[in-house]
C-alpha cells in the first residue's frame, strides 16, 4: 500500500514519544534522531477534506472545513474538534465550503455538541450553511439540535493565523 506524507500535520515531538505513538496507531515514523521534528506518514490519508483552525481570541476557535465529510474523512474532523473542545475552547464550525456530508459527519457534529455541553463550552455551526448540508441536517432533525451563529467573518475579527 503506498504511503503519503501528511504535510499539513507535521508534528514536533520527542522522537521516542513519536515512535511509541506511531507504533500504537499504525503510523510509520520517519525520523531516527532524538529531539528533531518528526513527520508521520498515514497509510491512507484523505485528501478530500481540509480543516483549518483559527483562534478567535483566547478561549474560542473557528474550525473551517472544506471538501467532503464522509466515512473516510469524519475521523479527521472529529480529532480536530475533540482537541479544541477538550482544551476548553468554544468552537465555531464553518461548513461553508463543504460539498457533502453523510451520517458519519452528522455523528461527529452531534458528538461535538454533546462534548461541548459536558465540558461547559460552546459549539455552534456558522451560518450560512451550504444548501446540501442544511437539507441533510434538516431532514435528519439534527439542525434543530445544534446551535447556529452568524458567520465569524462578519461578527468578529480573526484572532490570528491558522494553526
Amino acid at each position: 500500500m503506498p504511503r503519503r506524507r501528511i504535510d499539513e500535520e507535521q508534528l514536533l515531538f520527542d522522537a521516542d514519544r513519536a515512535r511509541r505513538c506511531a507504533s500504537a496507531t499504525g503510523y510509520r515514523c520517519e525520523s531516527s534522531l532524538p529531539r528533531l521534528p518528526v513527520s508521520l506518514t498515514n497509510p491512507d490519508p484523505d485528501p478530500s477534506l481540509s480543516v483549518e483552525v483559527r483562534p478567535l481570541g483566547d478561549a474560542a476557535v473557528r474550525v473551517a472545513v472544506s471538501g467532503e465529510i464522509d466515512v473516510a474523512s469524519a475521523p479527521r474532523l472529529e480529532e480536530h474538534l475533540e482537541r479544541e473542545l477538550s482544551a476548553g475552547r468554544d468552537v465555531e464550525l464553518d461548513l461553508a465550503q463543504v460539498s457533502f456530508i453523510d451520517s458519519s459527519g452528522i455523528r461527529v457534529l452531534i458528538g461535538a455538541s454533546r462534548g461541548s455541553a459536558e465540558g461547559g463550552g460552546a459549539f455552534a455551526l456558522c451560518e450560512p450553511l451550504p444548501d446540501q448540508v442544511r437539507r441533510v441536517l434538516e431532514l435528519t432533525g439534527v439542525l434543530a439540535q445544534l446551535a447556529l451563529t452568524p458567520s465569524a467573518d462578519a461578527d468578529r475579527p480573526s484572532g490570528g493565523e491558522p494553526r
